[in-house]
């Protein structure tokens, strides 16, 4: 195989010219569905059906003496086989599944034990891009319960530090049957995992992790808008406005805003919240 490999206009032929000094050494078109197209490559060319010229083998010791090489498969170029564009998915589309996605993603800690480690991520902290780089090995063993007992641990980003910290739910019996309850987590968390610890446990495994992050939600804060809540201070529980980082407000219900003048005039209007219905 020669330099401008591909054939133009023919999808899967790659420009070929015999070795030998005997033969023509006219370039000519060959289907290649064996092998990556490499300049310098040396392959087996036969005919298949048809008297077409078919790619039958090729000479792996000219890939695997290169530098690059790292015991890859050297298929041909097929990416869009698997790629999912909008209306026209490939004919091997791979699916890709939240868990598989790196972002703030919580799984056993490098260090064994009852650690657990989590990806990098960047958020929007105010109008500031923040970079969280990644934790190994956060230890939560303090979190155990007693033996015959389970529960939830959560792991989550503080968005105020920028560090990964951990918040327990509450224990249940240690069975299969039995899903402990999430752990309350800090209204301005970024939810990554709910880990299930039992008190017998000695090391995490991926079956142990119960993916929280909110990956399409811009509530999860993933390289997008944290939303907060704001509350009345009359006692209110439900949320009644967001705001997100762009300073935009929405009203999460109908009514009217009561703001109170002695708030208004004093400029101050982050705890002023009632909601009249």
């Amino acid at each position: 195989m020669d330099s401008n490999i591909d054939v133009p206009d023919r999808p899967g032929f790659v420009w070929c010219q015999e070795y030998s000094p005997l033969d023509d050494t006219s370039p000519f078109h060959a289907f290649n569905n064996k092998v990556q197209a490499r300049e310098g490559l040396t392959v087996w060319i036969g005919k298949g059906l048809g008297g077409r010229r078919e790619v039958l083998d090729w000479n792996n010791s000219t890939i695997v003496n290169t530098d690059n090489y790292a015991a890859q498969k050297y298929l041909p170029t097929h990416h869009s086989d698997h790629e999912w564009p909008d209306f026209k998915p490939g004919p091997d589309v791979v699916n890709v599944y939240p868990r598989s996605l790196s972002m703030l993603r919580t799984y056993p800690g490098e260090g064994g034990a009852l650690t657990v480690s989590a990806s990098p991520l960047r958020y929007i902290k105010g109008n500031a891009l923040v970079i969280f780089p990644g934790k190994n090995s956060l230890d939560i063993s303090a979190s155990q319960p007693a033996s015959g007992l389970a529960l939830f641990v959560g792991i989550y980003l503080d968005p105020d530090d920028n560090t990964l910290k951990s918040v327990d739910g509450a224990t249940t019996s240690d069975s299969p049957a039995i899903t402990p309850d999430s752990p309350a987590f800090p209204e301005s968390a970024i939810l990554s995992a709910n880990v299930r610890l039992n008190g017998d446990q000695t090391v995490f495994s991926e079956v142990d992790m119960v993916d929280v992050r909110q990956i399409l939600d811009a509530s999860g804060a993933i390289d997008g808008v944290r939303v907060s809540k704001l509350v009345s201070p009359d006692g209110l529980t439900d949320p009644v406005l967001s705001a997100d980082n762009s300073g935009d407000v929405t009203l999460a219900g109908t009514g009217d805003i009561i703001l109170p003048d002695d708030i208004i005039h004093s400029g101050d209007i982050d705890t002023l919240i009632s909601l009249e219905t």
